[in-house]
């Protein structure tokens, strides 16, 4: 009798160790994946141009902090990545910004991307994006003159001479130096610098700098402020080299014969001012959405008639499902046409 409750015991023991086993087992099949990284983070990819750049929307950083934007092999989550730029996020922790893809990668297929706080690259976000085009830049080969990073603005510019611009957030003290940069027909970017400036005890700057030989008869150029002596502090913004005041505004396209816009007012989820330049005679639409796309599918605010070589000037309705939006993009495109086309993106701030 004894042996037959100590079997039974036995018998009972291994199906209870059989049990916790399995439960093991179940458990391990249902662990969720490893999260990319603290839940308030995150990157969005907002468009690609195939082979040369991407443009990301990153959320959930610490505020004004540095970051470093990694790109790798798909499947990697770019941990170790070769680095595609450095950025500063904004006040509210957010990134928006376009970078090139490195030339290991511009072939690849699918490619990973990820930000990282540069003093503490354990605060990440990743995603990972097929490289393919998913929208137009503009009309022009050249980038857009809206992709910025960082609080800078350009208020003027003589073509080929000088530019003005105005910048908040910066190291205060710090001397920075300003480059030049352009794309090349190979899609590479290039640049120049042109001096240095210094930065106010309050974290702005307000200077013109004078555009460097190399950097002329380019219809874009991206306007690059740097941190000197190994600081990782970047800011950038492309504009249209023309003969131009933007108004605090920033204008698409580029000068050679090609359609561009320029916002010269906003009143902050009100209105906004624009001028349009060289846009065939024709009736257009437009359009505005989000900061970060081209509006090509925004929501529709009006249909306007343009005469042929006249510089058209028009106040919009900012929509109200756009109040609220750091940036906003507006878009002018041909009604029967949609080839004729420009947009440009600018800070829903009263202005």
């Amino acid at each position: 009798m004894r042996n037959q409750k100590q079997s039974k015991r036995n018998h009972l023991s291994m199906i209870a160790m059989a049990i916790v086993v399995l439960a093991g087992m179940i458990g391990a099949a249902v662990q969720p994946a490893a999260a990319a990284s603290n839940s308030t983070r995150s990157v969005s990819i907002v468009s690609v141009l195939a082979g040369k750049s991407v443009t990301i929307d990153a959320k959930g950083f610490p505020a004004n902090t540095n970051v470093t934007v990694r790109m790798g092999q798909d499947g990697t989550k770019a941990a170790n990545g070769t680095i595609a730029g450095t950025a500063v996020t904004a006040s509210n922790g957010t990134l928006k910004g376009t970078y090139t893809i490195p030339d290991a990668l511009k072939s690849q297929a699918k490619i990973a991307l990820r930000v990282e706080t540069t003093a503490k690259p354990s605060q990440f976000a990743y995603n990972w994006f097929a490289n393919v085009t998913t929208s137009p830049t503009s009309t022009s080969s050249a980038p857009t003159s809206t992709t910025s990073t960082g609080n800078i603005v350009i208020t003027d510019v003589n073509e080929d001479k000088d530019v003005t611009f105005k910048a908040a957030g910066a190291p205060a003290g710090a001397k920075l130096a300003v480059w030049f940069d352009w794309e090349t027909s190979s899609g590479a970017l290039k640049g120049q610098q042109s001096g240095t400036v210094k930065v106010g005890s309050d974290g702005t700057i307000l200077a013109t700098v004078k555009i460097p030989p190399a950097a002329k008869d380019r219809p874009s150029l991206r306007l690059r402020l740097q941190g000197l002596s190994g600081s990782s502090y970047l800011i950038y913004k492309w504009f249209t080299n023309a003969d131009i005041a933007t108004s605090g505004g920033s204008s698409s396209g580029s000068t050679g014969g090609l359609p561009y816009i320029v916002v010269t007012a906003v009143s902050k989820d009100n209105t906004v001012t624009i001028k349009a330049y060289k846009f065939p005679q024709g009736e257009y639409v437009v359009r505005m959405d989000s900061g970060g796309s081209s509006a090509k599918n925004g929501i529709k605010v009006d249909t306007v008639e343009i005469k042929e070589n006249k510089t058209y000037t028009a106040t919009f309705d900012i929509p109200d499902d756009l109040a609220g939006e750091d940036t906003i993009t507006i878009r002018i495109q041909s009604v029967d046409d949609a080839k004729t086309f420009a947009y440009t993106t600018f800070d829903n701030v009263t202005q």
